[in-house]
């Protein structure tokens, strides 16, 4: 089979289809036709794979009103469609098809909207759910165009909770569900297990049983942790949160067996792996200080509220060993510790731990 992509934008969605599986099999991509120019990058990325691509600049079009230019974009379409011998056209475009296109492409559209339909169809369907005030869970529908506006018999969809949405309009969350999705409706076609039935869109082979309660419920379970073994686990896994091995630090060995050895670890497993831990010293009793020296969130497991739940039992902890503060080091350029140590009760101390570092003490 051949297939062609309409485009509109920049193609984030192609571009990054094109990245995730270009070492994988090659699929028979026949062109790629946009609406506007070409950015460079996917330019590029086209020209590499030596995939064709047409521009028909929809400003340029013939036709006075927006139904006038569709008509004539859709007949472009399909005369660059039916001249390349392409067998289906996947749609990321933001223009409505109609004509003897729609006709001839029956059920060979297929069409990629950022949204749960018939929820939130048309332009700006993530921001319709934004600004609904009551959207729990969005996503994306995979469909074939028909003569209405995302109304096509629907082929698969995904779903994710709103929140992945903020705080920083994440859109990228949500639409790059898509890029798998296309990667298996491709198998699917390839695989002839798409079929229509009774008027319904069903793909041979597939679980329709399978449900997914949202939010996912983690299993979180903080710990003291006893053995060595398990410590020093705990301690080489979550390192990776600093982005170097503990090994290339300075006597990283020896640090490690110090930690091991002298400081209380807490551990927190999510659903059964290593999340991240905390390794403290309780051990001044004169002054009656605890002292944080790692506090590590695997970079998997951040953003999670775990750090806040880890945070929650050492503070605990120390409380139960009759500490009355406790005292930690930050690096100067760690914006989102000092957030968090802030958020947390830790104010500055007015000392440097080092040229590049502060203390934080947090009372109790």
């Amino acid at each position: 089979m051949k297939y062609a992509f309409y485009i509109s934008g920049k193609g984030t969605r192609l571009l990054r289809y094109l990245t995730t599986f270009e070492n994988k099999k090659k699929r028979d991509i026949g062109l790629v036709i946009s609406d506007r120019m070409l950015d460079d990058i996917l330019k590029n990325q086209l020209h590499k794979l030596s995939i064709p691509a047409i521009v028909f600049e929809y400003k340029k079009l013939p036709g006075k009103v927006c139904k006038e230019k569709n008509q004539e974009l859709s007949n472009k379409i399909l005369e660059a469609l039916e001249n390349n011998n392409i067998d289906y056209c996947f749609s990321f475009g933001t223009h409505i098809l109609s004509g003897p296109l729609l006709k001839k492409y029956e059920n060979r559209l297929i069409n990629f909207h950022p949204a749960i339909l018939p929820m939130y169809p048309g332009m700006a369907s993530i921001d319709q759910a934004v600004e609904a005030g009551n959207t729990f869970l969005v996503g994306n529908t995979v469909h074939f165009i028909d003569e209405g506006v995302d109304t096509g018999k629907i082929i698969m969809q995904s779903a994710v909770p709103l929140e992945v949405f903020f705080p920083s309009s994440n859109y990228d969350a949500i639409l790059d569900l898509q890029i798998e999705m296309l990667h298996q409706v491709i198998m699917v076609l390839e695989e002839k297990r798409l079929v229509i039935r009774d008027g319904r869109v069903k793909i041979l082979g597939a679980d329709y049983r399978k449900s997914t309660i949202y939010p996912f419920i983690s299993d979180i379970q903080c710990k003291i942790i006893e053995e060595e073994s398990e410590k020093i686990r705990f301690i080489l896994k979550c390192n990776r949160a600093f982005g170097e091995s503990i090994y290339n630090c300075e006597n990283g060995p020896a640090w490690i067996r110090k930690l091991c050895q002298f400081s209380v670890i807490t551990g927190v497993y999510c659903n059964g792996n290593i999340s991240a831990y905390c390794a403290m010293y309780v051990n001044d009793k004169k002054t009656q200080q605890a002292y944080i020296s790692m506090f590590a969130v695997y970079p998997d497991y951040q953003k999670l509220g775990i750090g806040q739940r880890l945070m929650n039992e050492c503070v605990d902890f120390a409380k139960r060993q009759r500490m009355r503060s406790i005292k930690l080091e930050v690096r100067d350029e760690n914006i989102s510790a000092i957030r968090f140590y802030e958020k947390n009760g830790y104010i500055f101390s007015g000392k440097r731990g080092s040229e590049n570092s502060r203390y934080m003490i947090r009372t109790l």
